[in-house]
């Protein structure tokens, strides 16, 4: 899928992307402005040494009215990837020496990151995924989510999204303890319970925008075993009405 994805962007070398949104309960009461951004593919990293692999697609945010956020935006983005790769290739040189001294098979690491936009007016919201391989039963997957406030040009927070009479943790809340409980119905779904569970939102919950919908999501192994995935929760905007 990673190798599917780079090959395609990497023949193609530009991504322009644009959709349209107005946050039913966004605290901005002006008129509608057209604001829009675009995110390209800035710099592709690939390298292979027979110990580590790297496929790196690292985004760059074009169009924003303010220049210096931009750069500093951009400039994070960069240097997020490239901390990722020295990580990894100091650990895969760690794993590598350790077995060939303990006489084990070695299995190649890999670093792969894409991002995914959802790019609209007054808010962008973009993804960037970063997979790691450590030779072991399986890799994992990180998701960092950027929602930036094209007119404010700061990235948001959850509660920028809703005026102060909103009481929108609540709501959520009881969204999310219901769609597990209705996902619990089903034998191949299963969320961790009692002090590992779910035990509601805070303001590092990670969430992106799409359409009219709020969609709040959570890393892997944070309210379920491995093998779900990362538990994301469709809200309609118009609960927050």
């Amino acid at each position: 899928m990673f190798r599917k994805k780079f090959l395609l962007l990497s023949t193609i070398g530009c991504l322009l992307f644009s959709f349209s949104f107005l946050p039913v309960a966004y605290s901005d009461n002006s008129a509608p402005i057209a604001l829009h951004a675009n995110v390209v593919t800035a710099q592709i990293v690939q390298s292979n040494d027979n110990i580590l692999e790297v496929e790196l697609i690292i985004p760059k945010v074009q169009g924003l009215t303010d220049a210096a956020y931009q750069n500093r935006l951009n400039k994070e983005l960069l240097q997020k990837a490239l901390k990722s790769k020295k990580y990894m290739e100091k650990i895969s040189r760690q794993n590598f020496k350790e077995s060939q001294k303990e006489k084990f098979e070695f299995h190649l690491h890999f670093l792969k990151q894409e991002y995914e936009l959802i790019n609209n007016e007054k808010i962008l919201s973009f993804t960037v995924t970063t997979y790691e391989y450590t030779g072991r039963a399986h890799g994992m997957t990180y998701i960092e989510y950027y929602n930036i406030d094209l007119k404010e040009n700061k990235r948001l927070q959850l509660k920028d999204l809703f005026t102060p009479l909103v009481d929108y943790k609540k709501i959520i809340d009881e969204e999310i303890f219901h769609q597990i409980v209705l996902r619990t119905e089903k034998e191949d779904h299963i969320y961790f319970t009692d002090e590992a569970g779910f035990k509601g939102i805070n303001e590092a919950t990670s969430f992106y925008v799409q359409g009219d919908n709020l969609i709040i999501a959570f890393a892997l192994y944070e309210i379920a075993p491995y093998f779900m995935g990362i538990p994301n929760f469709v809200i309609p905007m118009s609960k927050f009405r």
